[in-house]
């Protein structure tokens, strides 16, 4: 009996040796990129401005009441 028991701890730790490792090298492996093919269409180009900050301007005039 000891004998069976001993075998079989070895095939469950030589398992998870086995598992972790195909784990590991499933998670280690690159994931595949996929592209969306879309068809070109005629448009009118549109220039457009993203201003970052805030707009200070060149000269400041000071108003006193």
């Amino acid at each position: 009996m000891k004998k069976y028991l001993k075998i079989f701890l070895l095939v469950v730790i030589a398992a998870i040796f086995i598992g972790t490792f195909m784990f590991l090298y499933a998670k280690s492996r690159p994931e595949k990129t996929e592209y969306n093919i879309i068809k070109p269409e005629i448009t009118d180009l549109q220039r457009t401005t993203i201003a970052t900050g805030k707009v200070e301007p060149r000269d400041e005039i000071l108003i006193k009441p």
